[in-house]
């Protein structure tokens, strides 16, 4: 069988870590072109991969070939609406990493061009795939939980600049939402279905490290649900990092967890001799895949679902459930959320580099209301501008 020729688009850690080991695992797939404006991180990943392709720091020459069915679309996420509207118009199928646009309007266009150009438009949303989500999903469609009353999520991590510079000016970013929060924010959307209302968004800013560290949101679904998230990405105000997943149903409740992963089903008193078990049998899955080698595979299961139902999608017409419409309730929410985030505003955007403006919120006692933009007018060295084209 004729194999379907890649070429991915953004040669950075996304790529690096899950894009490119999923596709070298799938037989029916041939990456062709490594494209990224800086040719270090192409050239490094070639090497690193053992790979025959093409390296090039163009997209356009990228889309000139006739022998690229597929752009894997990972660079930075505001470039993904343009990369993905030229690779249309040129014929190619597109898959997007996450965030797939930042606008709906943009998603709806892409949406409309693929429909006319006949060529498939696909998104990355993986975390609907974690073995540990799979596996609740599991115990909810077989009724263990009963109904949905609220799902609460709290997420933890590190700050951003420990992530690639472009991400550091959050006006164009939007990190906390787009970057760091959707793949989570994607799971209440799975989980519950479309939002109805933003109850409530309490963000923090923090002036010393300028930039949004904290969002506290409650979202109401028209299913009836309730949404609680926890996102933090500063250690100098919670000093742990993780992620945890908790589903509280009327028959019993799920804790997921999501490293080491684990998921609890709990209902009443829970004993500490079954809380001890649970632990330990965690504990022993994780260590076993560690000893045996399988963590970096089972670590990109999710990644590798989501590329294997693409690629079949392509060959064989198998419905693939990631597609850009199917996104849409996702960026609703983002976009309804992005409203309420005062370093995310037009008047944010427009701050020139050095400079600052204060942002006057009526708020509750405790809750920050400062805003301060820079624009990233600077130049990005080579090593943080992978995938800019």
């Amino acid at each position: 069988m004729e194999k379907l020729h890649f070429a991915v688009v953004g040669c950075g850690a996304v790529a690096r870590r899950h894009h490119l080991p999923a596709l070298l695992r799938n037989p029916g797939v041939e990456i062709a072109v490594l494209c990224d404006i800086a040719e270090e991180p192409a050239r490094l990943v070639k090497e690193r991969f053992k790979l025959r392709s093409t390296i090039c720091q163009d997209l356009d020459e990228v889309l000139a070939d006739p022998t690229v069915d597929v752009v894997d679309i990972c660079g930075p996420g505001f470039t993904h609406y343009d990369h993905a509207r030229r690779s249309i118009l040129a014929g190619k199928h597109v898959l997007v990493e996450k965030p797939p646009v930042y606008r709906v309007e943009q998603a709806e266009e892409l949406i409309g061009l693929s429909a006319a150009q006949r060529v498939k438009l696909g998104v990355i949303l993986n975390s609907r795939y974690r073995e540990v989500v799979e596996q609740v999903k599991r115990a909810r469609g077989e009724g263990l939980l009963g109904e949905t009353v609220k799902i609460q999520i709290i997420h933890h991590a590190n700050l951003v600049y420990g992530e690639s510079p472009w991400l550091w000016d959050e006006t164009k970013s939007k990190y906390m939402l787009y970057e760091f929060g959707i793949h989570l924010l994607d799971l209440l959307v799975d989980f519950c279905g479309e939002h109805e209302e933003v109850i409530c968004v309490v963000p923090t800013f923090q002036d010393s490290v300028r930039t949004t560290s904290d969002l506290q949101i409650i979202i109401r679904f028209r299913s009836g649900q309730l949404g609680l998230m926890d996102l933090t990405q500063d250690s100098t105000r919670h000093s742990a990092f993780f992620t945890q997943l908790n589903i509280y149903g009327t028959a019993m409740d799920a804790f997921v967890r999501f490293f080491p992963p684990q998921v609890r089903l709990s209902a009443g008193v829970e004993s500490p001799q079954k809380y001890l078990f649970s632990e330990l049998a965690s504990l022993a899955r994780f260590g076993w895949s560690l000893a045996t080698g399988k963590y970096l595979l089972q670590r990109n299961h999710s990644h590798q679902r989501v590329l294997d139902m693409f690629v079949d999608w392509c060959v064989r017409g198998t419905p693939y459930p990631l597609t850009m419409q199917a996104a849409l309730p996702t960026l609703r929410l983002l976009n309804a959320l992005e409203e309420r985030i005062p370093g995310y505003t037009s008047q944010a955007a427009d701050v020139a580099v050095g400079e600052r403006v204060e942002t006057k919120l009526s708020r509750s006692p405790g809750v920050v209301g400062g805003a301060v933009g820079q624009a990233e007018k600077e130049e990005i060295p080579a090593s943080g501008r992978e995938g800019l084209l």
